[in-house]
């Protein structure tokens, strides 16, 4: 799990009523919360020092982002897609409601083979081929 757990970082216009700081917890909080479960939490904005040496090595079937803002879906979708593997998902929430996701999104896929699929819960996701 990836969070800066201080909030969104800087936001452009593009984000809407999003603003710096909103989101902002408590990563013993969220620690405790997720006790029982086996999970590696970086801290930061993604991709950082931490992330890239955890995971540039790796090959990924299913990735969810929640992340909420242009730049930072922009960074997530151009570090992890390369790594995805055929028929791997990236699955991302706010793609409908929110304009900076769907910006990002359709951005990055305008000049590649994967369509984005629209879910009707405000997602969305694509499957690299």
């Amino acid at each position: 799990m990836c969070d800066t757990f201080s909030g969104l970082p800087s936001v452009s216009d593009i984000d809407g009523e999003f603003y710096k700081g909103e989101y902002a917890f408590s990563l013993e909080n969220v620690k405790e919360y997720l006790r029982d479960y086996d999970v590696n939490f970086i801290k930061g904005i993604f991709p950082n020092k931490e992330a890239v040496e955890k995971f540039s090595n790796r090959r990924f079937s299913f990735v969810h982002l929640d992340v909420d803002i242009y730049q930072s879906t922009k960074d997530c979708l151009e570090f992890f897609y390369p790594l995805m593997v055929a028929g791997g998902i990236v699955l991302s929430h706010d793609y409908s409601n929110t304009e900076g996701v769907k910006k990002a999104f359709v951005e990055f896929f305008d000049n590649k083979k994967e369509g984005i699929i629209e879910l009707s819960t405000s997602q969305a996701m694509v499957i690299k081929s």
